[in-house]
């Protein structure tokens, strides 16, 4: 024992300590939260480990628990302080001897239990919960009360780290929602740190709120201590190492995603309670499907296509079907980990979202003192702790919610809310910032569907020691203004800009300990928008006409200034400007009537529904959201003229849109067959919903120039289509089927052999349809008919096509022109919807045949065939010709012809040109400027660089990581129209790169591809090392581009996919060289290339299958690299 101080000492020390530490102690629902100095609870052990000797030795075993218990503060606060700084993976053992140790106690075998029984005695005398752990009966309680033990801090910062890196905008919320989403997400951490973060206690969001603050200072360069930013001086150092280790590891994989994680909203006007299941177009490859298992029951999910919306990150939303347990959500590419998202609870069924974003509150979260909307059982009374929580508002129940409560309270003063006879909800008392908005301008949003605001927002900031730090940034990130301000008020960041204020704008409030919020809103100060009529309502043609007037204050330039909307319209952008130069692009959709079910994935519109007889009892409710129109009528389902039944609404809710039950309608909908829904308003009807079978006829038959549709249903006006079996490459021919069921042939389609009917209703809503080039057989609007005789033929070119597909000629006899060839790739096209009994066998490989036969014939007439891109695609590599050997000199027309139409085309009939073509302004001149200035026109700027033999200049940027994604500063914005719609970008800018990459994905979710699959990985690389025998003059580009896709024995899947995409195009490219005249290039040194394009020439036409647009495109690249070395040696030699 050391030398013992004096007793009245021992004791003065104790009695100060004990006062002290109680005021701490008091509020706090964690001993470690009071903070206790590591220095005082070393002092102190050593007092309590004195007294206690003293008394043991002096009074026995009883009056030392007993003068133990006169110092709970004591006692408490030292044994958890200590076991913050002593606990060890190692267990209690270690905890218990530097316990002995720092109180000086030569412990004996009962001493463990008195100081437990102390330091349980001391918890309820002090008036704090036990919160048992999982470790023994004293050992568990001390160290839920130690908070974030030190030895818990590297990997605790490791973690932190790593989530920080991989989750856009991440908070201590979302990491304790991401951490409690699934149950062994927390496993690389030792059980405090485990159960500190899973804690219901704000002060565990405090501590990670507070790392998060000192790893960005950190990072920053600024010099500082954890004092400043709220944390005891032992977070400092592990905080440090964990952060440059992570520093060296990013230097070594600088691809790291940012990910965007499925999460639960709520949205209670309209898609209920929701999946949203986001994508970063920024990568690479964007996540196309994703695999959503609903307790037990798995769905497959198509993403929402980011490069046909806005440049902001686009969302897939999906509407859960009822009340779900767990929720498995995963991207079907076999590379990411499924996340696992908790709904409901059975033992607490009390669904919480946040009343502005409609973010789901997992369960264990602190509810914010805030308006949030309740989901719960009904006959379920909600209480709290002050009074029953009064509605604010009520709302239907989602679809499949039957028996739910949908409410919106005001937690602003509630401690707790709790459902009768489950555990209770607590509110956070930990004061955030509060963003403060008016009231949204009626119909305008900003491009990613943000509301747009024409007063300036406000925030809110709670009281603080210190002053609250704002930073505004516009929407390209470009800094505005920052400044700070003190708390206990309302401020309005954007005060301070220029006036009127117009943009988007992100703006931070973070405070000395708290990362605090970040928000993005779009203000357009003082526009007003006035619209006639104030509703747009349905008519048989659209919509009706309308008109928006802007209002623009002094200093805000509107283009253009009224907008006006016809039936086909819904909604129009326009651009806002300033005398600052800020802009904003808006969207305006004035008020009008909107139409939905409740199932599935039915998206709001503004024309009448089409409805299914088989499905009508699947599809729920139809809802009517009209603006000012309260209450609504029944509906009328009518017959013609004739109304055969109403259907009334449910009970409406608060502001909910009116609800129609269609199950009441089933039986009516089987007998009639056909029947239009119309909603009585004033003097007028309005349409809302057509309901027909799925099939409109069961079969045709041809007679005399008639066609005579079976179980025809007549549903208003019906057109058809008309396609010729023998005739494959034709347009259909289009009319109107009779009421009867009956299509009157015209002269030229009598006796004209079998052909397809496609079937269509007529909606003039949706304007002219867009007849597909030959049908789907599997529609069920599709029908066959069996014919006599031949189609006339227009030329001789096309009677002996006609005749080679019904067997009379065969292949040898064709003589292919440009039109024939255009015919024959059409033919080739439609080859697997084509065949039937009657049908020639052997079609597809004779075709191919007679197309190889003549390559440049037939490469010039495949623009003309008018084929999808995916097929054009599909085709040439089906066929051979991206082999085609390099011809010689390209008339000037066809090759600007086909640089515009088919670029992969373009690059491999002008193969034989781009070598010759100067790229130098001074000689380019005449048809080799037009020419050139196609190519670049299609393929952009950066085509230039590599005809020069430069390289291309986004080669590093293409490494396709599985988790890769490049800053959004790399991807150019996409340029447009005057009217605001968007160009197609060129075809070898990043972001055009990425979108063509983006199908990858597909080989994880069709088993088909699991061959691909296997054969890629081993033989990238083997393809690799042919490369390296290339000539010189090759080997260079070659291997510059293969390498830029990662090519390596480690690539992963989606690696080694994008690297034999390349490599199979620059192989094919190299064997249409195998026959070149170049001085530079040895006799037969490309030889071998046919022979191994035709080995790998099936998984070429799989690649082709998935993803169209990254073949193509890799084959552009390819010739133009190509075609750059062999310039860069001919002008070698020419010197």
């Amino acid at each position: 024992m050391p030398q013992e101080k004096p007793w009245a000492d021992i004791l003065g020390i104790l009695r100060i300590r004990e006062e002290d530490w109680r005021g701490r102690i008091a509020p706090v629902s964690i001993i470690a939260e009071a903070e206790l100095a590591p220095d005082e609870v070393a002092e102190t052990a050593r007092s309590l480990g004195s007294l206690f000797h003293r008394k043991l030795d002096r009074e026995g075993e009883r009056s030392a628990s007993r003068t133990l218990s006169g110092f709970p503060a004591c006692v408490a606060g030292t044994m958890a302080g200590l076991a913050t700084e002593h606990y060890s993976a190692e267990g209690h053992g270690e905890y218990w001897s530097a316990f002995w140790s720092a109180t000086g106690i030569s412990h004996r075998q009962k001493d463990r239990e008195i100081w437990g029984d102390a330091f349980l005695d001391s918890l309820r005398a002090l008036g704090k919960q036990q919160r048992a752990q999982r470790s023994g009966r004293y050992y568990g309680p001390i160290l839920a009360h130690a908070g974030m033990p030190s030895h818990c801090l590297k990997d605790f910062f490791t973690l932190l780290i790593e989530r920080d890196a991989r989750e856009v905008n991440m908070d201590a919320e979302s990491f304790r929602s991401w951490a409690l989403a699934g149950e062994h997400r927390l496993n690389a951490l030792a059980l405090p740190a485990q159960d500190f973060i899973r804690s219901d206690s704000d002060y565990a969001l405090e501590i990670v709120d507070r790392c998060l603050v000192l790893l960005d200072r950190l990072r920053s360069g600024h010099q500082t201590s954890a004092e400043e930013v709220g944390l005891p001086q032992r977070f400092l150092s592990p905080a440090r190492q964990v952060l440059d280790r992570s520093h060296k590891n990013q230097e070594a994989d600088p691809a790291r995603a940012r990910l965007l994680h499925p999460h639960i909203r709520l949205s209670p006007y309209d898609l209920g309670v929701h999946l949203v299941l986001p994508i970063d177009p920024d990568e690479l490859v964007a996540v196309p499907q994703w695999q959503v298992e609903i307790d037990g029951v798995s769905a497959t999910v198509e993403s929402a296509d980011p490069w046909d919306l806005s440049d902001e990150r686009p969302e897939t939303t999906h509407p859960l079907p009822g009340p779900a347990g767990v929720i498995m959500v995963s991207p079907l590419d076999g590379l990411h980990s499924p996340e696992e998202l908790t709904l409901v609870d059975s033992a607490n069924p009390l669904l919480v979202f946040e009343a502005d974003s409609g973010a789901f509150i997992p369960s264990g979260t602190p509810l914010p003192n805030a308006l949030v909307w309740i989901l719960h059982p009904d006959g379920r009374r909600l209480k709290a702790d002050t009074a029953s929580p009064r509605s604010l508002a009520e709302a239907d129940p989602p679809f499949g919610w039957e028996g739910w409560c949908l409410t919106q309270i005001d937690l602003g003063k509630a401690r707790w809310i709790a459902l009768e006879g489950s555990p209770s909800r607590f509110t956070s008392q930990r004061p955030r910032p509060r963003w403060e908005y008016g009231p949204a301008l009626t119909g305008a949003a900003d491009h990613a569907g943000r509301p747009v605001f024409s007063t300036l927002p406000e925030v809110w900031l709670p009281s603080s020691k210190a002053a609250w730090a704002i930073e505004i940034r516009n929407d390209t990130h470009q800094l505005l203004t920052a400044f700070t301000a003190d708390g206990d008020g309302s401020v309005s960041p954007l005060a301070e800009l220029p006036r009127p204020v117009l943009g988007a704008f992100h703006v931070t409030v973070r405070g000395q300990r708290s990362r605090g919020t970040q928000t993005l809103f779009t203000v357009a100060e003082g526009l007003d928008i006035t619209y006639s009529p104030e509703v747009r309502r349905p008519r048989p043609e659209g919509p009706a006409e309308g008109r928006a007037e802007l209002s623009v204050p002094a200093g805000i330039r509107a283009e253009p200034g009224r907008l006006t909307f016809t039936p086909e319209t819904v909604s129009r952008s326009l651009r806002l400007r300033s005398r600052t130069s800020a802009q904003a692009d808006i969207v305006v959709t004035p008020p009008h009537v909107r139409l939905r079910t409740t199932a599935g994935t039915s998206q709001w519109s503004a024309h009448p529904l089409p409805l299914e007889i088989e499905s009508l009892a699947d599809q729920g409710d139809l809802l009517i959201d009209f603006p000012g129109a309260d209450p609504l009528p029944p509906l009328e389902a009518r017959a013609g003229r004739e109304t055969v039944q109403e259907i009334r609404p449910s009970r409406r809710r608060g502001d909910s849109p009116v609800r129609y039950p269609l199950a009441q309608l089933v039986d009516t909908a089987r007998t009639y067959r056909s029947l239009r829904l119309m909603l009585p308003f004033g003097e007028n009807l309005i349409p809302v919903a057509d309901v027909r079978p799925r099939r409109l006829a069961h079969g045709a038959a041809y007679a005399n120039g008639r066609l005579h549709l079976r179980g025809f249903v007549n549903t208003g006006k019906v057109d058809a289509a008309c396609y010729l079996d023998h005739a494959p490459w034709r347009v259909p021919w289009i009319t109107a089927v009779g009421a009867d069921g009956v299509i009157d042939l015209p002269p030229e389609l009598h006796d004209s052999g079998p052909g397809r009917l496609l079937l269509n209703v007529s909606d003039p809503w949706a304007g002219e349809p867009d007849w597909p080039r030959w049908p789907d057989p599997s529609s069920p609007h599709c029908l066959t008919y069996r014919a006599p005789g031949l189609p006339t033929a227009h030329d001789p070119g096309e009677r002996r096509l006609i005749e080679f597909l019904c067997g009379a000629l065969g292949s040898a006899d064709l003589r292919l022109t440009v039109t024939d060839a255009a015919r024959l790739w059409s033919l080739q096209a439609h080859t697997p919807k084509l065949q039937h009994p009657g049908m020639r066998s052997g079609l597809a490989d004779e075709c191919i045949q007679t197309l190889r036969a003549e390559p440049e014939t037939a490469l010039l007439g495949h623009c003309d065939a008018d084929l999808d891109p995916a097929d054009s695609t599909r085709l040439l590599v089906l066929s051979g010709l991206a082999t085609a050997p390099q011809g010689g000199e390209v008339d000037i027309h066809d090759a600007v012809f086909l640089w515009r139409r088919a670029p992969a085309i373009a690059a491999v009939v002008t193969s034989g040109t781009l070598p010759w073509l100067p790229v130098d302004p001074a000689e380019c001149t005449g048809n080799a400027q037009r020419l050139l200035e196609c190519v670049v026109r299609c393929c952009g700027e950066v085509a230039l660089p590599i005809l020069c033999g430069q390289g291309d200049p986004h080669v590093r940027d293409s490494v396709l990581h599985t988790n890769a994604v490049s800053s959004l500063a790399s991807a150019p914005p996409r340029s447009a129209r005057a009217d605001g719609t968007a160009l197609p970008r060129p075809l070898l800018t990043l972001a055009s790169r990425r979108r063509a990459a983006r199908g990858l994905q597909r080989v994880f979710s069709d088993e088909s591809y699991i061959g691909l699959r296997r054969w890629a990985r081993p033989n990238v690389t083997v393809l690799d090392r042919e490369f390296t025998r290339l000539p010189a003059v090759y080997r260079g580009p070659a291997l510059a581009l293969t390498h830029g896709r990662g090519v390596s024995s480690h690539a992963d899947d989606l690696e080694a996919l994008s690297a034999l995409s390349i490599e199979l195009a620059l192989l094919a490219r190299l064997a249409a060289r195998r026959d070149a005249d170049f001085d530079f290039l040895p006799v037969g040194c490309l030889a071998g290339a046919a022979d191994v394009a035709d080995r790998a020439g099936k998984w070429w036409l799989q690649l082709a299958e998935i993803v169209p647009e990254l073949v193509a495109t890799d084959l552009v690249l390819a010739e133009l690299s190509l075609a750059g070395a062999e310039r860069t040696e001919i002008h070698k030699e020419s010197r």
